[in-house]
């Protein structure tokens, strides 16, 4: 959960824990993608990475800010959905000043910073073991899932 990094940025372990735990909901695998509004590149699927540095209380403790499926979905017209929980988000693929984006292009991941001052605190940043060095190391494995019957042979069985 980097709570080292966190404790030494001076940060929130509540806000860089609920913002490592949306990702992980929403991609678990770290290997979710979707086309936008830029035909050459795709999009990591990461949850809260362009509302980065916004966070909100829930009983008195500071959660991040986080992206709904629409923010993905390029077709909709600015302001006719909410796109992140604190409605900051005006548009689909917007990034806002303090977040960042995962894009892959020419065959290559990199990231596409929402102002000059996230892209420079995000150099300094230790990005050791977070989840998109781990995009980029393709060190992911497939999960080993038992085998699943089809719910036909199911019915035949108990037949």
């Amino acid at each position: 959960m980097f709570v080292k990094t966190t404790l030494a940025d001076d940060e929130l372990v509540s806000v860089s824990a609920s913002h490592e735990l949306v990702e992980m909901l929403v991609d678990p695998a770290i290997n979710l993608m979707t086309t936008g509004p830029n035909p050459k590149l795709v999009y990591a699927y990461e949850s809260a990475d362009p509302v980065e540095a916004l966070s909100f209380p829930v009983n008195g403790i500071q959660m991040s800010d986080f992206i709904y499926p629409a923010y993905f979905e390029d077709f909709h017209k600015p302001d006719s959905v909410h796109f992140d929980q604190l409605h900051k988000i005006k548009k689909p693929f917007q990034i806002l000043a303090g977040g960042y984006q995962i894009i892959f292009r020419n065959g290559k991941w990199s990231q596409v910073h929402g102002s000059k001052a996230k892209q420079k605190s995000f150099s300094l940043e230790d990005r050791r073991d977070h989840r998109s060095e781990t995009r980029k190391k393709r060190t992911r494995r497939r999960s080993k899932l038992p085998s699943v019957p089809h719910p036909r042979h199911l019915a035949a069985r108990a037949a």
